[in-house]
């Protein structure tokens, strides 16, 4: 209160901005004080000013460090699959797809980057209440039991015929683990989407593949041959062999024969349509 009354004693004849600051000075002794009086603690005061320049360099900190820590947990386990990946991706057109999760994945998790910095810091600010508290705990703990479940998995599909697909299977639910961990639940709940569209970088297996591309080259021949018919061409759909085969009769008699292959089915543009359909419905039911 000493400081306090000294402080109000001097005169000053300066400026109008000077003047405020002058005001606003006063008003922090005044808070200083009365806290001190009282026995306050000025960390359960609501944060003013001065608080958030001393907070917000210290939460932007914590934050980048996490999010470093996640990226070189995810490249130092994924790395040689996720080269493997990229390298095929360039020469095999069943799965150059996967080379739009990566940016599709960035721009989404870009789109998130407010709320993502609202949540991230609510662990630290409102730890003083017991339900944040054991909900804090228990994604803790949830958080250790994906990530455990994740490694499991991947040492698994190592001894496997597909392990390139069961260790990419992997990387969302090892990711989401170490969110848990190093965040809270919050910042799950608003990155769950971007990490869930990650399940589009595991390869389909070529059996499932095929299995896909043939009913879907059968179909299309059906719904191609009834298309001709109704233009007035005569044609049928022979399915004995391999792939499904369009045989169109001429007016002079002959046969014109089309064989729709599996590559030629669109499964693989029906797929690289799902990356993109999958970004936009977020776009619209998650802003």
């Amino acid at each position: 209160m000493r400081v306090l009354s000294q402080v109000r004693s001097r005169r000053i004849s300066p400026s109008r901005k000077q003047n405020v600051v002058y005001a606003r000075s006063l008003d922090i002794l005044e808070i200083c004080a009365n806290s001190r009086a009282e026995g306050i603690s000025l960390l359960k005061l609501k944060p003013s000013k001065v608080s958030i320049s001393v907070h917000l360099p210290t939460l932007g900190l914590v934050f980048f460090l996490k999010a470093i820590t996640i990226l070189i947990a995810v490249v130092a386990l994924y790395f040689q699959d996720l080269q493997i990946l990229f390298l095929d991706a360039l020469h095999n057109e069943a799965t150059n797809q996967t080379l739009l999760v990566a940016p599709i994945f960035i721009y989404l998790v870009y789109r998130k980057r407010k709320m993502i910095r609202a949540v991230t810091s609510l662990k630290e600010t409102d730890q003083h209440t017991g339900i944040l508290q054991r909900i804090g705990r228990s994604s803790t703990l949830i958080g250790i039991l994906l990530f455990t479940a994740s490694i499991i998995f991947y040492w698994y599909g190592s001894y496997t015929f597909m392990p390139l697909e069961y260790h990419i299977l992997t990387l969302p639910i090892f990711t989401a683990g170490l969110v848990l961990v190093l965040f809270n639940l919050e910042t799950l709940r608003q990155l769950i989407f971007p990490i869930a569209f990650l399940f589009f970088l595991t390869p389909i297996p070529e059996e499932l593949l095929f299995r896909l591309g043939s009913a879907l080259s059968t179909s299309t021949s059906f719904v191609s041959s009834a298309v001709a018919n109704v233009l007035g061409a005569n044609s049928v759909v022979s399915t004995g062999g391999i792939n499904p085969t369009i045989i169109v009769l001429r007016p002079d008699n002959s046969i014109l024969g089309f064989s729709l292959d599996t590559a030629c089915s669109g499964v693989y543009p029906l797929i690289a349509f799902a990356n993109v359909l999958y970004s936009r419905a977020m776009k619209l039911f998650c802003p």
